[in-house]
């Protein structure tokens, strides 16, 4: 699906069983890799091979500490401009994903609301310049120019002095 809408992007995957899931689709710019997104050392592994990323699409286990996990190691790593998305955020709520009701330590929906307190009170390596909020999906978009924009530079005037 991704091939579809990013046709010229290298598509990074990550899935921990994926020799179970997935046939060989031999997608050119599409990569796959077996892990766990809870991994701080694969997550590296894999900043360290690609040199970070523009989008990163967190629809992993639902677990709140797993995707605390990826976003600590992740979202540094997801270049100015560029975006962070945490999808099926209503497991925050269910006890099956180690969730519970509302203000449930370690939950997803409890990172997105940390984001707004650290966006608004600091500066740093989780500044968020947008933050998008719909049923079950944030979007976080990081601070910085948008990735492949280009800054266009502001035209000046240049003034000659009045003759006398």
């Amino acid at each position: 699906m991704w091939r579809r809408y990013l046709p010229s992007a290298t598509i990074v995957g990550i899935d921990s069983e994926l020799e179970h899931r997935l046939p060989d689709l031999g997608l050119p710019g599409v990569e796959m890799h077996v892990g766990d997104q809870s991994d701080q050392a694969f997550l590296n592994s894999l900043i360290s091979r690609y040199g970070g990323f523009d989008v990163v699409i967190d629809d992993g286990s639902h677990i709140g500490r797993h995707i605390r996990a990826s976003f600590d190691v992740l979202y540094p790593a997801v270049r100015p401009g560029g975006w962070y998305v945490i999808e099926d955020l209503g497991t925050s709520y269910w006890e099956d994903f180690e969730g519970g009701p509302p203000g449930t330590a370690g939950t997803a929906v409890e990172l997105v609301k940390g984001l707004v307190d650290h966006t608004q009170l600091w500066s740093g390596v989780h500044d968020a310049a947008e933050l998008h909020l719909f049923p079950s999906i944030a979007f976080i978009r990081k601070a910085g120019p948008a990735p492949g924009v280009a800054r266009l530079a502001q035209p000046t005037t240049r003034r000659e002095p009045a003759s006398s």
